[in-house]
């Protein structure tokens, strides 16, 4: 019952807060917590799609990255 209500009325506000840099840190607590409490399925379907999409932009960045490092590494 609790954990619906979170994932209507709470989730939607951390992922909001997530966004912005300020109060990244204040976010950080409730979403530890509602992961905690949450089932892996809900999880998968709910939680986990917010943190896959910085994920995506990180990603392209490290390769060009670790590409660049291996270069200077053999010259």
């Amino acid at each position: 019952m609790f954990q619906k209500l979170w994932f209507q009325h709470v989730w939607p506000c951390l992922q909001q807060e997530m966004k912005t840099q300020e109060v990244l840190a204040a976010v950080l607590q409730p979403t530890i917590f509602l992961v905690q409490e949450c089932s892996i399925e809900e999880y998968e379907a709910i939680i986990l799609p917010s943190f896959r999409i910085p994920g995506l932009d990180l990603n392209p960045n490290f390769s060009a990255t670790s590409e660049s490092d291996q270069i200077r590494l053999s010259l």
